[in-house]
């Protein structure tokens, strides 16, 4: 069954527009950032900050793929069918507050609900596969912390598990990308700070999560210059990407019904 050309059409013109509207949201969290200048934690008034710190605290916890002790993670689940492409099958994301010590005092973040800007940790394939590729980006010290918490990797029916699928000899191929935060990294967070309703293990009164009037909540492991520049020409691809699709796609509508000349 052929599609109808005025439905493709329309619908790159749909793709374009939201490209092009959600570039301009990058655009806009770019300025956002920039905006918004660095601030010594003992210094952190109540709205939104940014602040670059040492993550700590006692509440690390195995991350699911790898185990190692993290404070939060995101993994990213693709799958394959056959001999099909890889395709998104579902992202989870997780974690427990913690600690960020720039030297100068302490803050408590809540990083459940952030945006991760985060280096790939592991990658692991069901079948099983190496879980520590050339790729990775994760120190010696946290491979040994690796084997000291999870000496036995987690295995195809762990992970299969996790992921809710059943262990079969007829089944899709599982990639897990895992991203985590890691006790004794270096992060950088722009979000809301409030008061802290529950102070605990030296964190302060402070506490770094979601605002409920400015939605804008990220964790980078990456320097400033960097976040900033990598933020900008996302911002312009995606903007000028989806500018030049949608203009393209109506260019065409419209030459096929007669309206250019």
């Amino acid at each position: 069954m052929q599609m109808n050309p005025d439905i493709l059409l329309a619908a790159v013109l749909a793709v374009g527009l939201c490209l092009f509207l959600w570039g301009l949201s990058l655009y806009n969290k770019q300025l956002l950032f920039g905006d918004t200048r660095p601030t010594p934690v003992r210094g952190v008034a109540m709205g939104l900050v940014r602040v670059r710190g040492i993550a700590g605290g006692p509440g690390a916890f195995p991350s699911p793929i790898s185990g190692i002790p993290c404070y939060a993670f995101k993994v990213k689940i693709d799958r394959r069918h056959a001999a099909q492409e890889w395709s998104h099958y579902r992202t989870d994301q997780n974690g427990m507050k913690f600690c960020l010590d720039d030297g100068t005092g302490q803050v408590t973040v809540d990083p459940r609900s952030a945006e991760f800007d985060l280096p790939r940790q592991c990658r692991r394939q069901v079948p099983s596969s190496v879980m520590f590729d050339d790729e990775a980006d994760i120190d010696p010290a946290d491979i040994d912390a690796w084997m000291t918490l999870a000496p036995e990797p987690r295995t195809d029916q762990d992970l299969l598990s996790w992921a809710g699928e059943p262990l079969g000899s007829e089944r899709d191929c599982f990639r897990f990308l895992e991203y985590c935060i890691l006790p004794g990294h270096q992060y950088e967070v722009l979000g809301t700070c409030s008061e802290n309703p529950r102070p605990q293990n030296g964190g302060g009164r402070n506490l770094i999560t979601k605002g409920e009037n400015e939605s804008t909540f990220m964790i980078s492991a990456r320097p400033s210059k960097v976040i900033e520049q990598r933020m900008g020409w996302k911002a312009a691809v995606i903007v000028w990407g989806g500018a030049a699709m949608a203009v393209a796609a109506a260019s065409m509508l419209l030459a096929q019904h007669g309206f250019l000349w």
